[in-house]
């Protein structure tokens, strides 16, 4: 359940842990891992990955604000498509060049004024995206083996 929990591998099972999920491919270039989304978007990540790998973002990790200067490495224009108050925390859906989800608090919701339709950019940290491979985890030591004849 911990493996499932930390490494989702499906939009069902993030959807109910409350996490972003994509996925995408990696490439290393010159300024790091860059993950090529189906959408056309990407995000960077610290972690040295290539191939097919699975996107994880917190909605604690992302901020919101006006565009400007900061050393998170990815950013994108998004557009507030709904806000859910979860007992001291707003849950700030957005749609843009990416879907996610922020977390913040109702204090930020005033302070920036977020309401349905407002514009927002969203900025994520390449250190606070966990990066994985896509394909299936297999574990040979978890194998099962065959019952043997006489058992």
């Amino acid at each position: 359940m911990a493996e499932v929990s930390a490494r989702p591998r499906t939009r069902y099972v993030a959807d109910l842990l409350g996490v972003n999920l994509w996925r995408g491919t990696a490439q290393r270039t010159a300024a790091g891992t860059v993950v090529g989304l189906a959408h056309g978007s990407s995000v960077v990540v610290s972690e040295p990955m290539e191939g097919e790998v699975i996107v994880l973002v917190r909605p604690t990790s992302v901020v919101l604000g006006e565009r400007g200067g900061s050393s998170a490495r990815n950013r994108w224009a998004c557009r507030v498509e709904g806000i859910d108050l979860v007992g001291e925390r707003a849950r700030v859906r957005l749609g843009g060049a990416v879907d996610l989800v922020a977390e913040v608090t109702p204090a930020s919701v005033i302070e920036l004024a977020l309401g349905e339709g407002t514009e927002v950019w969203a900025s994520v940290k390449a250190t606070d995206v966990v990066c994985y491979s896509a394909a299936p985890n297999r574990n040979e030591d978890d194998a099962i083996e065959p019952m043997k004849s006489g058992s």
